[in-house]
């Protein structure tokens, strides 16, 4: 749990760290760049374990690291540039009820009355955090973030059954070295044909670290921890704090304005997380 609360808070920094990062790369080049920091980080690591690996695990590690990891990352990126930081973290109000129904078709957890009721109540708590209706959701943005919700929900869930047969490290450390090899050839494409590179300063430069060290390597070390001892429905519940967590770090960081639905959404989302995750005399 301790792990959870840790990893949680540090997935929500992320969003106002990510608007002033974008400033000085694109989404492609900044995704890139998380990857191998984080690769150098996990390295050796990472190549004892892949060692290890059948032919079909090392399959399924890079498809998770490509299309589970990396392309959510330039997709949220891309969001958020068409949108705003706040509006990136409230679109994973979709995510624990896309974990929980991927949950329940690829790993065999059950999918509760009290577990649904919880992420209803959630959902409509992230609607309200969000201000929708208000005008301050882009359409485009809200497409891009939806392919994320799409991607790290079957990220997570795909992760749980391969954490049956490795260690949270070893998961992080192969995913990392997978994705940083995946974007080699993109992200050279995004700088000779796209100008990913946008003359980043010291803000930015600050701002791509913090996300390569506290994101890459500690948040996802930590989600994956956490995963490795709890039913994904319910690790995924609590991403419901991301969109109280993201919204206020991004009115803090970077004044962005909070719609006036923003505290009774957060009452509901925190509710939403309670029951979902709260357990009943008839649970095992």
């Amino acid at each position: 749990m301790a792990a959870l609360v840790a990893a949680n808070l540090l997935i929500a920094s992320s969003f106002p760290a990510s608007v002033v990062a974008l400033r000085g790369w694109d989404p492609v080049l900044l995704t890139s760049l998380r990857f191998v920091v984080a690769a150098a980080a996990f390295g050796p690591l990472a190549v004892r374990a892949l060692r290890s690996c059948t032919r079909s695990q090392v399959v399924r590690l890079a498809t998770l690291a490509c299309l589970g990891l990396w392309l959510q990352m330039v997709l949220i990126y891309a969001g958020i540039n068409a949108s705003k930081a706040a509006i990136a973290a409230v679109i994973v109000g979709l995510e624990p009820v896309l974990i929980a129904l991927w949950a329940a078709l690829l790993v065999a957890e059950p999918f509760t009355r009290r577990r649904a009721a919880g992420l209803c109540v959630g959902l409509v708590g992230s609607v309200l955090v969000a201000g929708l209706g208000s005008g301050a959701a882009h359409p485009l943005g809200l497409a891009l973030l939806l392919g994320t919700a799409l991607t790290w929900s079957w990220y997570t869930v795909a992760s749980k059954a391969l954490l049956r047969s490795m260690s949270p490290v070893e998961l992080t450390a192969s995913v990392s070295v997978l994705g940083a090899a995946f974007g080699i050839v993109p992200s050279i494409v995004a700088m000779s044909s796209f100008g990913g590179w946008h003359s980043p300063g010291p803000a930015q430069w600050a701002a791509m670290l913090y996300l390569c060290v506290g994101n890459s390597v500690l948040g996802y070390l930590l989600w994956n921890r956490a995963l490795h001892v709890l039913p994904a429905a319910a690790v995924g519940s609590t991403l419901y704090a991301q969109p109280v967590l993201g919204a206020g770090l991004s009115w803090l960081a970077l004044r962005e304005h909070l719609p006036g639905t923003f505290l009774p959404g957060s009452v509901l989302v925190l509710g939403g997380v309670f029951i979902a995750t709260r357990r009943s005399r008839a649970d095992p």
